[in-house]
């Protein structure tokens, strides 16, 4: 049996399709996939489609918890978007999530994907990363529904990237497309993402005080991306979106942007390295159900992809330190 669960493990299916007489029919994959600009759109390259699988089963998971425990999902209480809103739709986004301009400054790139992580989540989407796909075929996606949304990040991802990522798919979440138009729906999703993050009014008066400081358009947008605590290319984007350079000229600094070093991750701590991959929420939907008895340690071990009991402690702790920091 033991065996048998390792290799539902290492197929991402479940243990009891091993026993039908035949491959169970996979339903459409609903994943919304955002992916490095030139890579080609859907149908997703099978080492995706097996993320997906486990994303799913995550999914289920995290339903089946709530369900068990009676805790009432926060998604419920989101606002119903028309995705035709333009400006408008940002704003109430941005709004919904309750985060101030003045709390992105000051923060370094991981700082500012904390801020935009915390807020998805205290909204109900369960936020989950992960570094098996290379960032080059997958930046992340999102898988919907009416009680647990999740949204999975590349962990390969500069962070920064990752909160737009991250904001990119609330977006889908949000206005739940049923468009046949995938690259329309992208084009959407990246515009309204990056007037959430970088609201219009205050870019211009950002982007105002970086030129007094600067005469060199690359300077100008690392000091604003820095304000914003966004990518220097989405900055350079968002610059020529609001018509404040000519694209000829930002492209020329979005060709310096790509030649710098990629950024490194920060390593390893194992227990804020789980936390990171399964996310803060869901880790501590499952601990609340534990202490109120409506599931076992046992069954929080198998929620947790087999994470030892004895780690629990500790892994309680990191949450309890994270929420302090």
């Amino acid at each position: 049996m033991r065996q048998l669960e390792l290799l539902a493990h290492f197929y991402q299916r479940s243990t009891p399709s091993f026993f039908m007489p035949e491959p169970p029919a996979e339903s459409p994959v609903e994943a919304r996939f955002r992916h490095i600009p030139g890579t080609p759109p859907p149908p997703w390259p099978e080492e995706v489609r097996g993320l997906i699988r486990e994303m799913t089963l995550r999914q289920s998971t995290i339903k089946e918890v709530i369900e068990t425990a009676e805790l009432a999902p926060r998604w419920a209480q989101r606002p119903r978007l028309d995705p035709d809103g333009g400006a408008a739709l940002a704003s109430k986004i941005r709004h919904w999530l309750d985060v101030e301009v003045e709390s992105q400054r000051g923060l370094d790139p991981y700082g500012s994907l904390r801020l935009w992580l915390d807020s998805a989540e205290a909204v109900g989407i369960f936020v989950s990363q992960s570094s098996r796909v290379d960032v080059n075929v997958m930046r992340g996606f999102a898988l919907a529904d009416e009680v647990a949304p999740l949204v999975l990040l590349n962990l390969g991802d500069d962070p920064r990237a990752r909160a737009f990522t991250l904001i990119h798919e609330t977006v889908h979440l949000l206005i739940n497309s049923q468009s046949r138009d995938w690259q329309a729906d992208e084009e959407l999703c990246n515009a309204t993402a990056a007037s959430v993050l970088m609201p219009a009014e205050s870019f211009r008066l950002e982007y105002a005080a970086a030129q007094q400081a600067s005469s060199s358009l690359l300077d100008v947008v690392d000091r604003v991306a820095r304000a914003f605590g966004t990518t220097p290319d989405a900055t350079a984007v968002r610059t020529g979106r609001l018509d404040l350079a000519r694209w000829e000229e930002i492209r020329r600094v979005r060709a310096a942007i790509g030649l710098r070093a990629p950024r490194s991750g920060r390593g390893g701590n194992y227990y804020r390295n789980v936390v990171a991959r399964f996310g803060p929420a869901f880790i501590d939907t499952v601990f609340r159900a534990v202490d109120t008895g409506a599931i076992s340690a046992l069954g929080a071990a198998r929620a947790l992809d087999g994470t030892k009991i004895d780690k629990f402690p500790k892994l309680r702790a990191e949450l309890a330190e994270r929420a302090a920091r």
